[in-house]
């Protein structure tokens, strides 16, 4: 038995190319010459500024301290993220006896910036309250002049973060006059 002849055949290929024509007016996909307008976009946020100089700093890095004065070291991590919008954060894990204590937890700061410092300032249990400023040039300081761990009046750094290095030299100075020196090296 013969379902299709070729009359059939053609007619049947005219009818479903005509459905399918209809179908894709329909859609709206024919039908109008018109141009369609393209769907309006959120628009994009600029970076604040001081987001390009600031962002080649962040990064997790390892590394060592070592207290030149007493002859004692320990493991360092630290962490910088910098964010778009002109926030940014530094996570430090100092491990070993620091300021003669056991290894404190690491400490997560919050901070900002603009076109001319990466700037952090807080209060905590170990540093008291302290500052740590970068500039654009990756030269920066911490200064902690209330340290709460007993014995310790304040701590002083100065260092450079150059690509995937920071390198810092501190001291620590005590109650009573004496001080500690070091360094810290991380990748």
């Amino acid at each position: 038995m013969k379902y299709f002849s070729k009359k059939n055949l053609l007619y049947f290929t005219i009818a479903a190319g005509a459905l399918l024509i209809l179908v894709i007016i329909l859609a709206g996909g024919g039908g109008s010459s018109k141009k369609q307008e393209p769907a309006s976009e959120a628009p994009l946020l600029q970076p604040a500024v001081g987001y390009d100089q600031f962002s080649s700093f962040a990064g997790e890095r390892q590394g060592t301290w070592t207290n030149t004065t007493f002859s004692t070291k320990g493991g360092i991590s630290a962490n910088i993220i910098v964010n778009p919008d002109g926030a940014a954060s530094f996570t430090v894990d100092v491990g070993g006896m620091v300021f003669g204590l056991v290894d404190p937890d690491p400490k997560t700061f919050a901070g900002t910036y603009g076109p001319a410092e990466l700037y952090f300032s807080d209060h905590d249990d170990l540093f008291g309250d302290f500052t740590i400023s970068i500039k654009p040039s990756g030269e920066f300081t911490m200064n902690a002049p209330s340290v709460e761990a007993p014995g310790i009046d304040r701590l002083e750094v100065n260092g450079t973060i150059l690509g995937n290095q920071i390198q810092a030299r501190y001291q620590v100075f005590m109650k009573g006059g004496t001080r500690a020196e070091g360094s810290v090296q991380l990748e």
